[in-house]
Formats: structure tokens, sequence, C-alpha cells
């Protein structure tokens, strides 16, 4: 191990020392597995979190803290915030931009916009029983993002076209209810931990704890021992 390695393992071994929860997670999966909840983690939450880093891998997990820190950090904020959008455009477009942000309903022109964009046709729902996704659903999903991850704060390139209804309890391709993810936030979604999540994306926000009464999570159940079972049989 280089001397950085060890150095950051030491500070790992210390931030974990009064929870021993951590600890063992820490001794199953790894000191690595845990160092994301070093700056979350307090008495009164160690089981919250060493169940979160048990069940998530290391790079879900620090999109969830990371995710989880920033919805708490909107919902403590006061007052009507103004966020500063920075947009990579051609100059021509930039300058017309520049100047149209002048106007005072400038807000009011771009929910316009905004509201032409998501009233598009999409393509009708196809109910085959099929898991192969249709290529026009495919593509309409896809140009709503550019091929990234639909989470409002991720930028990741989307690794899959998620079901938020469940695919396994209806069996339909429904591009108004699929949406683009990486792989953090699909494993996210499939812990039961996005609410609102066949709602629009801008509404999404990261939950503590999923609903262990909705019809997704019996799914959801099974995506994870499936993929538990893969892991453990594979060489």
């Amino acid at each position: 191990m280089s001397r950085d390695s060890v150095v950051d393992a030491l500070r790992i071994g210390r931030g974990i020392e009064a929870f021993p929860a951590l600890k063992r997670v820490a001794e199953e999966k790894g000191l690595q597995s845990v160092r994301p909840v070093l700056t979350m983690v307090t008495a009164e939450t160690e089981d919250f979190w060493a169940e979160k880093a048990r069940s998530m891998s290391k790079t879900t997990l620090e999109t969830y803290v990371r995710d989880l820190r920033l919805e708490r950090r909107f919902k403590t904020a006061s007052g009507p915030e103004k966020v500063d959008m920075h947009w990579r455009v051609r100059p021509a477009l930039a300058k017309k931009l520049a100047v149209l942000e002048k106007r005072a309903d400038f807000e009011e022109l771009l929910q316009e916009f905004v509201d032409t964009v998501e009233a598009r046709e999409v393509p009708t729902a196809v109910a085959n029983g099929s898991r192969y996704i249709p290529v026009a659903v495919k593509r309409e999903v896809l140009e709503r993002t550019g091929g990234q991850c639909a989470f409002p704060t991720c930028h990741r390139s989307a690794t899959s076209l998620h079901h938020t209804q469940r695919f396994a309890l209806e069996k339909v391709h429904d591009a108004a209810r699929l949406q683009p993810v990486c792989t953090a936030h699909e494993r996210i979604a499939h812990l039961g931990l996005i609410e609102g999540e066949e709602g629009r994306t801008e509404d999404w926000v990261v939950l503590e704890n999923q609903d262990k009464n909705h019809p997704k999570y019996y799914v959801d159940q099974f995506v994870q021992l499936f993929r538990h079972n893969a892991v453990s049989s594979s060489p």
C-alpha cells in the first residue's frame, strides 16, 4: 500500500471507531465501503448509514450521500432563491440569450419554451410483454436528456433506460415513464429511494427510507436478490 493509502485507511478507521455498526460493515466489505458516510454519520443515525453502506456499492453510496446533502440544503433554503445556469451554446445564440435575459419576463419566456417542449407528442406506449424497448420509444427517451442521467443534479452518461412504474408490474414500454439513468441512480431507484419517480424528473428527490407498502417494493427486492445471486455466483 502507498503512504497515502495507509493514511487514508487510518483516517477512516479513526472516523468509525465510535460506530460499531459501521465497523462491522467495514470488516465485511472493506474500509472504503464506509468512507462516503463519514461526514454524515452521528450516534443517532449510525444504524441508518450502516444499512445504506451494506446495501449500496461505494459509487452508489457516494451519489446517494451527495443527493441527500443537496436535498437537505434545498429544504433549509429560505426564500425564492435564484440559481445560476451555465450553458454551452453557439456564440450567436449566446448573444441573443444575453439580450433576452435583460427582459423582466425572461423566466416566463423560458417557462413557455419548457411547456412547449413538454407538450410535444411522444410515441404511443407499447404493451408487448417483451423487454425489448421499441426504437422510437428509446430515441424519444434518450433525446430528452441528450443521453445523460435524468436525475436533476446528475450529469453522468445514462447506462440504462429505467421503467419508473416497473416493467414487471405492467409489461409496458411508455416513454412518459421511462427515464435514462446512470448506474448509481438506477441502483438508488431500485432501492426505492427516489420520491415522485413517475412524475417530472425535476421533482425527483432522494428518500431516507423506501415505502415497503408500495407494489414496486417487492419487484425491487427481487431485483436486489437477483443481483446478489449474480455477484455471488460469478467467478
